[in-house]
């Protein structure tokens, strides 16, 4: 069961057609509510401790190293990879 677990704008309608009005407007808004929290978290990283980090690897590269950078960079990377088709 793909759908539910990639939600995003081009499956929105085939995911609540899934799983129903109620269930898939829940995740949407859930899903939504955790890309606002990512977006704070990387904005407070930014600005207290990595200023101009426009990612979360320079974010990494400024708080943790440039080894962590590559590791944050190879997951993000590895997963669009798991969630494109």
């Amino acid at each position: 069961m793909k759908a539910p677990t990639n939600v995003n704008f081009t499956s929105l309608a085939h995911a609540t057609a899934t799983l129903g009005w109620v269930l898939g407007l829940a995740c949407a808004v859930g899903f939504g509510a955790v890309s606002l929290y990512s977006g704070l978290l990387l904005a407070r990283v930014a600005c207290d401790l990595a200023p101009g980090a426009e990612s979360f690897a320079d974010a990494a590269a400024a708080t943790v190293g440039p080894r962590f950078a590559a590791f944050t960079r190879g997951a993000i990377l590895l997963t669009w990879a798991l969630q494109l088709p």
